[in-house]
C-alpha cells in the first residue's frame, strides 16, 4: 500500500484539558475518531475499517502519529526534530515493516514539506468541540487536496514542519475536526479527547520480527510518499 504521510493525516489525509484555563497548548496528545462515508457497495470494506482512530502527539520538536485503520492496517510514526531522525512502522495483513529515517532523509522530508503550498480560506460559522470554540476553514494544498476543518486557536503545536502535519502549519491554530470529501471513500475525523503529551507517547521501537529497511528503500519499494 502506497502511503503519503500528508494523506495519512487526511485519512487518516492533517481536544480537553479538564479545568485548566484555555491558554494556548503546544504539548498535546489528540485522539480522533475516523468515520468513513460510503454507499452499500463498499459495505465489506467499511466493516474492515470500523473503529478506525488517529492519535497525534506533540512535545516541543517531537511528533508522533498512531493510526489504526480498523482491522485493515496500522501505521505508527515518530519524528524527532531535535535529533533530525525518525521511524515509521506499518502493519498490514500480518506483515510488519519498519523504516528508519536518517538525518539526511529527515532533512529531505522537511525540504519537501516546506515546498508544499497551502491556500487557507476562512469560512463563516462557529461551533464547540470538547469545550473549545472552533472556527471553520478550507485548506487547499498544492496537489489540489482540499480539507474542510474546524480549528481552535487554543492549540498550536511547536513542530508543524514534518510531512505529517505541514498542511496545518499556516493555520492559526490546529484542527479538532477534519473533513476530507474527495476520493473514493470520504471521511470525517473528529477529536474525542485531548490531553497533555507524555514522554511515553514518543517511545516507538522496532518490533521483533519486523522487516527493517531505510525510508529511501521503502519509498523505492512503493511504500513511501
Amino acid at each position: 500500500m502506497k502511503i503519503k504521510f500528508t494523506s495519512v493525516l487526511l485519512l487518516a489525509g492533517l481536544f480537553l484539558f479538564g479545568t485548566q484555563a484555555f491558554a494556548q497548548k503546544k504539548n498535546v496528545s489528540i485522539t480522533y475518531e475516523i468515520e468513513f462515508i460510503a454507499d452499500e457497495s463498499n459495505a465489506a470494506q467499511l466493516a474492515m475499517l470500523d473503529g478506525s482512530t488517529l492519535n497525534l502527539a506533540f512535545m516541543k520538536q517531537k511528533v508522533s502519529l498512531d493510526m489504526a485503520m480498523g482491522s485493515l492496517m496500522s501505521l505508527n510514526m515518530f519524528m524527532d526534530g531535535e535529533k533530525g531522525e525518525g521511524l515509521m512502522i506499518t502493519s498490514m495483513m500480518g506483515q510488519v515493516t519498519a523504516a528508519t529515517i536518517s538525518a539526511e532523509e529527515y532533512k529531505e522530508l522537511e525540504k519537501e514539506a516546506s515546498k508544499e503550498s497551502q491556500e487557507i480560506e476562512e469560512l463563516p460559522g462557529e461551533k464547540k468541540i470538547l469545550g473549545y470554540k472552533c472556527k471553520r476553514a478550507k485548506i487547499k494544498s498544492g496537489d489540489n487536496t482540499a480539507v474542510m476543518v474546524w480549528y481552535t486557536d487554543k492549540i498550536k503545536p511547536e513542530n508543524l514542519n514534518s510531512e505529517m502535519t505541514s498542511m496545518y502549519k499556516n493555520l492559526d491554530g490546529f484542527p479538532l475536526e477534519m473533513e476530507i470529501m474527495t476520493g473514493e471513500m470520504p471521511m470525517v475525523m473528529t477529536a474525542k479527547s485531548v490531553k497533555e503529551a507524555k514522554e511515553s507517547d514518543f517511545n516507538l521501537e522496532i518490533p521483533a520480527g519486523a522487516n527493517v529497511m531505510t525510508f529511501t528503500e521503502l519509498k523505492n519499494a512503493g511504500g513511501g510518499m
